[in-house]
């Protein structure tokens, strides 16, 4: 998942996936069990419609679309 090591990380060193419209973070893992792992795993709108988003997860996905992170 090399992708996902474009995704910001944590400030505080950990190496997590830093989730910066809520402050908080989610390890690689975590993100790819509640995901899947799938070549499109790092497109907005699989990401966005995918059944395990919440409206959490919309609002980071959409902070990361504004950012250029997700295409």
């Amino acid at each position: 998942m090399d992708e996902l090591d474009k995704l910001p990380r944590d400030p505080y060193g950990f190496g997590e996936i830093w989730l910066d419209a809520h402050e908080c973070s989610i390890t690689k893992e975590s993100f790819i069990k509640m995901f899947g792992e799938t070549d499109f795993l790092f497109k907005y709108v699989f990401l966005y419609n995918h059944e395990a988003t919440t409206p959490m997860w919309k609002d980071q996905f959409d902070a990361w679309k504004e950012q250029g992170i997700l295409n």
